[in-house]
């Protein structure tokens, strides 16, 4: 069983059954979120395989050891990480994994993106430090990170004016410069 973490209509439900997910649930705070995630997996033919509930990340109402596999985009830098850590830890079965996609405080361009868009940042985030990293190796003995979307960032807005053909072509390119980047300069 899957659980996505801050799922909303569109963050990967419909991608991890395409690969393989046999049941997705879903989670997010906000009912509108859900609501329209819902409504999307209707209308996209796979509301059958999907599962979504208003649930808080810091306390949810599954059992111990509930899943195979925890995946969320963006959504623990929302989050007090101890608390949070520890919820997914607890129904995360043993051998299960936790796969997460964040905002990282040691990125530059990050850095400089956020200086610039103060109001697109909510109270409560923060991006990830190596404080953080050591909290999830406290709580996951198998924790290990992996730094991506170095070059992504700053060329994100050629969308703007990339023919929507050619973008993942464009991000696919991006992608490969980043990862020898970040080999050469972690």
């Amino acid at each position: 069983l899957v659980l996505q973490c801050g799922c909303g209509p569109r963050l990967g439900v419909e991608k991890l059954l395409q690969r393989g997910a046999i049941h997705v649930t879903g989670i997010d705070i906000s009912d509108e979120e859900i609501a329209r995630a819902q409504r999307v997996a209707e209308e996209q033919g796979y509301a059958q395989s999907v599962d979504f509930h208003v649930e808080d990340a810091h306390h949810t109402s599954f059992e111990d050891d509930a899943f195979d596999l925890i995946v969320g985009q963006a959504i623990l830098h929302h989050l007090e990480m101890p608390v949070a850590l520890a919820e997914l830890r607890r129904i995360l079965r043993p051998g299960g994994r936790a796969v997460f996609l964040e905002p990282l405080a040691a990125n530059p361009f990050l850095r400089l993106g956020r200086r610039l868009t103060p109001a697109a940042r909510t109270p409560d985030e923060h991006p990830l430090t190596v404080a953080d990293w050591e909290l999830c190796a406290s709580v996951f003995s198998q924790f290990d990170h992996v730094e991506v979307e170095l070059m992504s960032i700053p060329l994100t807005p050629l969308n703007i004016v990339t023919p929507r053909r050619l973008q993942r072509s464009l991000a696919n390119r991006v992608s490969a410069l980043d990862d020898v980047l970040l080999s050469r300069f972690p």
